[in-house]
């Protein structure tokens, strides 16, 4: 715990660093060691560039988690796993059934 009275720092906020397109952080002052740990409780960090690394991070971890998302939605499905949905599906086929033709016969099933 920092020596009080102590500033907490949170992002994004009104005040900007200098730079081209700078992130933006907010402060809080904590006189009292209530104070301090009810803002600590709320989201509040200690330092101004942790709490902006902390949401720069958070901005970088949600574009990697969409980035997968879309590739997960373009990509085919491996052999794998079209066999494994047509066997639940219950719709026969051999190792002569191309993976196009598996798809296809998978498709008009979760048509029906």
């Amino acid at each position: 715990m920092k020596s009080l009275p102590c500033l907490l720092y949170r992002s994004p906020g009104p005040h900007k660093l200098p730079g081209l397109n700078p992130p933006s952080y907010d402060y809080i002052g904590a006189a009292t060691e209530e104070e301090y740990h009810r803002h600590i409780a709320n989201g509040w960090l200690e330092s101004r560039d942790e709490a902006i690394g902390k949401v720069g991070a958070a901005r970088v971890t949600e574009a990697a988690d969409d980035m997968a998302d879309a590739v997960e939605e373009v990509s085919e499905q491996t052999r794998d796993e079209l066999e494994a949905q047509a066997r639940a599906l219950g719709i026969r086929f051999n190792w002569k059934t191309s993976d196009k033709a598996l798809a296809e016969r998978i498709a008009a099933k979760d048509e029906q």
